[in-house]
Parts: C-alpha cells; structure tokens; sequence
C-alpha cells in the first residue's frame, strides 16, 4: 500500500512503501534538514532504503520497526521512485546514501561537526576518512572503527558505542549493510552521543575508493544495479533476482489498488 501522509515533523511529506514512511523531500532540502541535525540537540536516526530494505522488512519485524521509527527514510534506488508514481504519490527524486556522502561531510566541516567513520571491510574506514581529509582538510574526524564483532550481541555493540561517544562524534555513518547498520543505530544511536546516524550501507567504500559508481546516465536509469551486478555477481545475483520478484510483487499490488479506486469512482 502506497499513501500520502506526515511524519511527526509536519514539514516533511511521506510516502508509504511496503509500510515504510519514505521521505518526499528533494536531494537539496534533505542535505539542508540533515546539516541542521547533526548539530541538533537529539539524536536522529536516517536510513536510505532501497528495495532490498523493503523485502527483508517485510519479513524481519525488527528490521521493519527500526525504519519505522527512524527520523527519516529516503528513496536510494530509482525502483522506489516509480512505484510512488504508480498510486500518484510520487516522490520527486532518489536520493541516495552514496550521493549524500559528500554534501554531509561539506556540512559536517562548515559546521565544525566530528565524523565518526564505522563499518566496511579492513582498513576501509581509514582510507574513507583520509579521502575525507584529502577533499575537505577542515573536517574533523572523530575516529574510524570496523570492528570484528557479533552485531547480534548487545554487550559487544554497546562496547563500539560507548567507544564513539568517548570521541565527541556529532555525525555518525555506518556502513555495516542491511539490516545490521539500521538495528545498530536502533538500539545504540542514542549511547553514541552522535546527533545524527545514518545508515550508508557500500558507500565507505566508495569513499576510499574501492569500489566505482555506475555512471550517471545509469543511475538515472534504475539501472545501477547492473554496473554492481557487473563487479559482483556471485555476491548480488541472487539478492537482486529476489529484489525484482518483490518489486514486481509490489508494483502489481498498486496497479490493481489504482485500478480498483479508480472503478469505484
């Protein structure tokens, strides 16, 4: 089901996809909202959903609580966009963690905010936060960190958080993947001492530079998921064969809500 609706900040109009409320703010206004957070007095969680985010939630309760209850989801795939459209509440455009990297960080250092680096493979952290530097030498950069630890264990988990509130982090990205970045920021976000969360899945890596965006003709196109597919496709086959089921699933039950509203009109 796909409606309109508010999230406890008025300002900021939703849509619902597979029950999530995702953001209709444009790329520029959320990069606006977000600087204003991380510098606020609470904690705020982000998330930037794509389909996979929908289909594991639709079958992983926490997952689904956790991006309910965040502050704010936005649409990271061109897929969510078009299916806003097909019950006309569309959202005006993607707006992906990876696009939204480098806008944060040029607020986190005009703003004076620290960044706290978590998640990617070995060294990944590091090598994000030096091109961080390389790029903007007046960010501050709290720490790095990717820990080897179960994600599932709250005493392990805690530990990292208590370890990035000794920093005085103000912006936290967590690359760990879903759904372990989002659960992370869940339960811990507020133990951080960070004012902003956001959950950033691979984009550490296109940080550091280990990893290429698909060009931008691609992306525009939905068709991003090729260019990955392309780089790693014994890891993402059949993750994305799945995706597309869903999607399809997902697209055909709009399709017949709008049909069914329209002929009881």
């Amino acid at each position: 089901m796909i409606q309109t609706n508010m999230t406890a900040a008025p300002s900021i109009r939703t849509t619902e996809l597979a029950g999530i409320d995702v953001s209709a703010l444009n790329f520029p206004d959320t990069v606006a909202l977000l600087g204003d957070w991380m510098t606020g007095p609470q904690p705020r969680r982000v998330a930037t959903a794509n389909v996979d985010f929908l289909r594991l939630a639709a079958s992983n309760p926490e997952l689904l609580r956790a991006l309910q209850t965040c502050d704010l989801v936005t649409a990271d795939g061109q897929p969510l966009v078009w299916l806003s459209r097909i019950l006309r509440a569309p959202l005006p455009e993607r707006v992906a963690g990876s696009d939204l990297a480098w806008p944060l960080l040029e607020e986190a250092a005009s703003r004076g905010a620290s960044v706290y680096f978590l998640g990617g493979g070995y060294g990944v952290a590091q090598k994000a936060a030096n091109a961080a530097i390389g790029r903007l030498p007046n960010l501050r950069i709290a720490d790095t960190a990717a820990p080897f630890i179960d994600w599932n264990s709250e005493a392990q988990a805690a530990a990292v958080a208590d370890d990035i509130r000794a920093t005085g982090a103000s912006l936290l990205l967590v690359g760990l993947g879903c759904p372990k970045q989002e659960l992370f920021l869940e339960r811990h976000l507020e133990r951080t001492g960070a004012s902003l969360g956001v959950g950033v899945g691979a984009t550490l890596d296109f940080l550091a530079g280990n990893s290429r965006r698909a060009p931008s003709w691609m992306q525009d196109s939905g068709l991003e998921w090729m260019h990955r597919l392309a780089q790693e496709p014994s890891r993402l086959a059949s993750r994305y064969l799945a995706d597309a089921t869903f999607l399809a699933q997902l697209a055909t039950t709009a399709l017949r809500e709008r049909t069914h509203t329209a002929a009881s009109r």
